[in-house]
């Protein structure tokens, strides 16, 4: 494989990691091993002698511990750069154990409308930023929260409000340290925000207006740098599978965002699944949500659900390889991923890539060793190679 030469975004280089939500990160000692035995053995592989984009994981646990512990933060950074690494995104999404026993809608717990869902966050974005990343960051968050735990007007506004503080928070880290950290929220099926259009629809109507409030009210901010601030630590995620289960097409998703001016802080690197319902069943797993759309419209929470679907096509939110276009017989939405990233380089919308397939121990061992490889490494070796060629592709 080719080295990566240095390509940009209309001026921003692209910077390309994995989520590293794949080990096991809830405390900063397991954080640590898996810097060892990830990131920077993908260093080795593919970018010797160069810096290496890292995407933490950081558990709410792991965060709280190097905040409130500048000597634990000062070896962790220490770590990373011994390492050659640098540390340009992080996952602050699922703030509890992500790797072991059952998870499902506990990953979008605690919402938005919970303080902890906003100390959680500042304490992840104080950490990311003692990294030394670089002067621009992002934390990807849930989108609002579980909708099943309430999902009105009130609870959006209130979201609205915590997000707006969490802003005032980034700003003056930025201050303090230079670094801008920008929270970007994760639209996925089951959320406050499932949808590019929710996304719009929240930030005009409650993060914009709710936000602006809350901060012009402090008497801390006029009106002009309440709105600022909002916009310069607030943004979106783009993962291309949630918004392909949508059967959102990916040209209308971009323009969305570019449209609103909601900044695209990352791009996951993501392939949904896409089948008939009954074949697509045999994923079924204890483990995650596996959210479930018929091409007709028809939802279920998970697949286990859409069991007795007979009629149509379905995609789950089953993260399966990048680079493949189909696995086991089901066809992937390999074409959505492809043309989320030509789009948003093109227009110079991102420049943060972040491949995310965390599935890879409940992904069928016969799929997983025949198509893809017989260790981790070497799956995310062969993703990293698909997402560099596609990348060096463009002219």
């Amino acid at each position: 494989m080719a080295p990566m030469p240095e390509l940009s975004a209309r001026g921003r280089v692209v910077r390309v990691g994995y989520s590293m939500n794949v080990h096991p990160c809830e405390s900063v000692d397991e954080l640590e091993a898996a810097l060892r035995a990830g990131p920077a053995e993908i260093r080795k592989r593919l970018f010797p002698g160069k810096p290496t984009g890292a995407g933490l994981r950081l558990s709410a646990a792991a965060a709280e511990q190097l905040v409130f512990d500048a000597a634990r933060l000062q070896r962790l950074k220490a770590l990373v750069d011994s390492l050659g690494l640098f540390a340009f995104t992080a996952n602050a999404f699922p703030a509890g154990n992500f790797n072991s026993g059952r998870v499902k809608e506990e990953v979008f717990r605690p919402s938005w409308r919970d303080p902890a869902r906003a100390a959680y966050t500042l304490a992840a974005a104080h950490a990311l930023a003692g990294l030394g990343g670089g002067p621009e960051v992002t934390l990807s968050t849930v989108a609002g929260g579980y909708r099943a735990d309430g999902d009105d007007r009130r609870a959006r506004d209130e979201m609205a409000r915590q997000l707006a503080q969490v802003a005032a928070g980034l700003h003056t880290l930025r201050v303090e340290t230079g670094v801008s950290v920008r929270v970007c929220l994760e639209p996925e099926p089951l959320t406050t925000c499932e949808t590019a259009a929710d996304v719009v629809e929240f930030f005009r109507h409650h993060v914009y207006p709710g936000g602006e409030r809350a901060l012009y009210g402090t008497d801390k901010y006029n009106h002009e740098q309440a709105t600022d601030i909002l916009h310069e630590h607030l943004g979106v995620c783009l993962d291309a599978c949630h918004h392909a289960v949508m059967w959102e097409d990916a040209a209308d998703v971009v323009d969305r965002y570019d449209r609103a001016g909601i900044e695209i802080g990352k791009v996951q690197v993501t392939c949904a699944v896409e089948g008939p319902p009954a074949e697509l069943a045999r994923l079924a797993e204890p483990r995650y949500f596996h959210q479930v759309c018929a091409a007709g419209g028809r939802r279920a929470a998970d697949l286990p659900e859409a069991v007795g679907w007979t009629e149509g096509v379905a995609r789950s939110h089953f993260h399966v390889p990048v680079f493949l276009e189909e696995i086991g017989g089901l066809r992937t939405t390999q074409s959505f991923l492809r043309t989320v990233i030509d789009l948003v380089l093109e227009r110079g919308l991102c420049s943060d890539f972040e491949i995310e397939t965390y599935t890879w121990d409940v992904i069928p061992p016969a799929d997983r060793e025949r198509l893809c490889g017989p260790t981790l490494i070497d799956c995310l070796v062969r993703e990293y190679g698909w997402l560099l060629e596609v990348l060096q592709a463009r002219p």
